[in-house]
């Protein structure tokens, strides 16, 4: 697989990873593999409730927390995703919504460069 079919591999399966935690996907995903990162972003459909709840969490302060909050989930989806194609680990999640252009940012920081094994022909092909 190249960089691109795997960028593309990826979308598909984090658009079901995504409506597993929520029950809806996005509308799109797009993902960008650098280095030891991989970069998820997704446009979203929120209902208002989830707008106005989104936006009382950030106006409480409270975003860290509602980010812990889903992390878990999402570190295992994410980790089963990449354990299809390669036995690289996950160092790091970080996330961000943009409430007013519905969009939701992943950042996967990752114990080693992905990017080189797709290059030189060291991920897996996914069933």
């Amino acid at each position: 697989m190249d960089l691109r079919e795997t960028e593309l591999y990826l979308e598909r399966t984090f658009n079901r990873g995504r409506k597993e935690i929520s029950g809806r996907g996005p509308l799109s995903t797009k993902v960008r593999i650098v280095d030891d990162v991989i970069f998820v972003k997704m446009k979203m459909e929120y209902s208002g409730l989830s707008l106005r709840l989104f936006r009382f969490v950030s106006e409480c302060k409270q975003e860290d927390q509602y980010y812990d909050s889903v992390r878990d989930d999402s570190r295992v989806i994410a980790a089963k995703i990449l354990s299809t194609i390669c036995d690289l680990q996950i160092l790091a999640m970080h996330f961000k919504i943009d409430i007013d252009n519905r969009f939701s940012f992943t950042t996967i920081i990752l114990d080693g460069d992905l990017e080189n094994l797709i290059v030189n022909g060291k991920v897996m092909k996914p069933d």
